[in-house]
């Protein structure tokens, strides 16, 4: 079996060593490895110093080379990787970040496992600057079937929302067509909504197979920067409206407030005026609509408490911030304890004008 490491590269002259060299320490117990750089026509000696290590390297790992024919950034760059990608799973990586030691034996014992059953498996991650890891690493590996289960678990934050560190079925993302959007800020978030919403088999490994570090001058404060990112909150939130009739109405809903959230503190921080900010007015109106036209008082409350104005500029004052994820974890217990008695009819959509 061969597993492909798909890693875009794009001005990361000062990591790419690092990230490589973990590669290389990966261990073939019994699958071969290909490791994929797409290089997206980085300015910098990133490349420069991925070749010379890839020159000096003697041993089973498979080395491929794509270069794109532009600067296309993150997304097109995996989708490019994947589209010329051999393995029968596939694993991504970012190229300022690593793996541990055996992170990818960790990975294949439990598609060794359990066998053509399983569609993804997702390993353990350390974070540096919250000194976090996202599971127990003192855990046991645990085995998910039920698709609400799984799907309810990412909406509650219980699933890792990056791309990264998944070992995933190759033939199961083309089969599903889960590309990742071009130019979209938070593209790794609406690609794994897609994937939740498909996915019916996952292992969570409490072993720690990634390390994830922020670096400060990947950092932006420019007005583009946060145009494009509530853009993506936006589609994340707009994608959320559209699947509510999917079932987990009230997961989904209180995910999606969360984002409009996210885009609110965009707005504010980044200064934005425009068009931007008027599609986010279109937002709040639509969840509005959405929860009155379904009688979902409670969301509708919890809107109005939050989101609508004036009441939406309490987010800005430290007291309720403190008191938000108390305050919204009420409503949504509330709206759970009456979300039997609201069917959703088939196939309502609502479209952003």
């Amino acid at each position: 079996m061969i597993i492909s490491v798909i890693i875009p590269v794009y001005k990361v002259e000062k990591y790419i060593q690092r990230c490589l060299e973990s590669v290389i320490a990966q261990k073939c117990n019994g699958f071969d490895i290909e490791c994929i750089l797409v290089d997206d026509c980085s300015p910098d000696m990133s490349m420069d110093i991925a070749k010379g290590i890839i020159a000096h390297y003697i041993g089973p790992i498979s080395f491929r080379i794509i270069t794109n024919s532009e600067n296309q950034g993150l997304s097109c760059s995996r989708n490019n990787g994947l589209r010329i990608a051999k393995g029968e799973f596939v694993f991504f990586l970012d190229s300022d970040d690593n793996l541990m030691a055996n992170s990818l034996s960790f990975l294949y014992r439990e598609i060794k496992r359990y066998g053509c059953v399983i569609d993804m498996v997702v390993g353990n991650s350390y974070d540096y600057d919250l000194n976090r890891y996202w599971l127990d690493k003192n855990g046991s590996p645990f085995l998910l079937l039920n698709h609400d289960d799984i799907m309810r678990r990412f909406l509650q934050i219980e699933m890792p929302m990056m791309a990264w560190n998944k070992l995933v079925r190759r033939q199961f993302l083309l089969d599903n067509n889960l590309f990742f959007r071009p130019s979209m800020i938070h593209e790794d978030e609406l690609w794994s909504y897609d994937l939740y919403e498909v996915v019916r088999s996952v292992v969570l490994i409490p072993e720690v197979t990634y390390l994830y570090e922020s670096h400060a001058e990947s950092i932006t404060s420019s007005s583009a920067f946060f145009t494009h990112r509530v853009e993506g909150c936006h589609i994340l939130v707009s994608k959320m409206l559209i699947t509510l009739k999917q079932g987990l109405y009230v997961e989904r809903f209180f995910w999606g407030i969360n984002i409009y959230m996210r885009s609110e503190a965009l707005i504010r921080d980044g200064g934005l005026v425009g068009e931007v900010v008027l599609t986010n007015k279109k937002l709040c109106r639509l969840m509005l609509y959405r929860s009155l036209a379904d009688f979902r008082l409670s969301i509708f409350v919890f809107l109005l408490l939050t989101v609508h104005p004036p009441f939406c500029k309490l987010i800005r004052f430290r007291w309720f911030r403190q008191k938000y994820n108390w305050v919204r974890n009420v409503f949504s217990m509330v709206a759970l304890a009456f979300d039997s008695f609201h069917p959703v009819k088939k196939n309502q959509r609502l479209q952003i004008d």
